[in-house]
């Protein structure tokens, strides 16, 4: 970037506060140490010879300020976002005709989607924990995030799908009755929220879960504590006027501010104050 500097503006596209993100999850042994410290170097160079800086949540701006001593003059908030002209919407009574359909009205069905990176194997590791508590509760687990748990007992509940096609997924998302993020660590956002929210699926998240989406808690999500999941979970389950208000308010909140197009206006606005 240095090569740049003074003949172009130089803008970041941040995804994470990184620092922030391998401190949690790298263990605590010398090499940690020192990659951590190449890193905090890395990025604190980044931040500063850039002319824009795009945050995706006002938590990763705030964490910036705080670890690198920087003003919050050249951040531009650009939230994770969605194609809401590609997520087709399935409604409360839709998915319920769609579960219909398919003969899966016995059991009622959380899913949850992820990659194969540490804070999405640790909600797994609480998704089993979960699922043992709840025998009548079929959670399905999407993404390669299962191969680190294509060897261990897992209870007969939890179903791991392992990497699907595009429309695989959407099948899934049309049928499950809501989804959950019980994610205990993270930076940046969490992109499935959207994604969830966009589908129609109620969701219930932890705070770490939810961060960077200004979502209202018991309306348009359901935040709870990891000791709570097992409680939530069950109310929501019985509750079918929340979850079909849930659905609604959810997709709305994606439309209004979590649309690629809506994200894109607003942050061009932006960008061109520093043009």
């Amino acid at each position: 970037m240095e090569k740049y500097r003074g003949k172009k503006k130089l803008i970041y596209d941040s995804q994470n506060v990184e620092y922030t993100l391998k401190k949690q999850i790298l263990p605590d042994i010398r090499e940690s140490k020192n990659l951590l410290d190449n890193l905090f170097r890395l990025e604190n160079r980044a931040l500063k010879l850039s002319d824009i800086i795009l945050t995706c949540s006002n938590e990763d701006s705030y964490n910036f300020q705080q670890i690198y001593k920087m003003g919050y003059d050249k951040m531009i908030l650009t939230p994770n976002g969605v194609d809401t002209e590609l997520i087709k919407y399935v409604g409360f009574s839709e998915r319920e005709q769609h579960k219909k359909k398919l003969g899966l009205v016995e059991h009622t069905r959380v899913v949850f989607i992820g990659s194969l990176h540490t804070p999405n194997v640790e909600a797994v590791e609480e998704i089993i924990k979960i699922a043992y508590q709840l025998p009548d509760i079929q959670f399905i687990v999407i993404g390669n995030v299962n191969l680190l748990f294509l060897n261990k007992i897992i209870p007969k509940n939890v179903i791991l799908t392992g990497m699907l096609e595009e429309e695989e997924k959407k099948s899934i998302y049309a049928y499950a009755d809501f989804a959950i993020n019980p994610m205990k660590n993270g930076s940046g956002t969490n992109l499935k929220i959207a994604e969830y929210m966009a589908s129609g699926l109620p969701i219930i998240s932890t705070s770490v879960g939810a961060r960077g989406y200004q979502i209202k808690d018991g309306s348009e999500i359901i935040i709870s504590s990891l000791e709570e999941f097992p409680e939530k979970i069950k109310k929501l389950t019985a509750n079918k006027l929340l979850q079909q208000s849930l659905s609604k308010h959810g997709r709305l909140i994606v439309e209004q501010n979590y649309s690629w197009d809506k994200i894109a206006e607003n942050s061009l606005r932006q960008i061109k104050r520093y043009l």
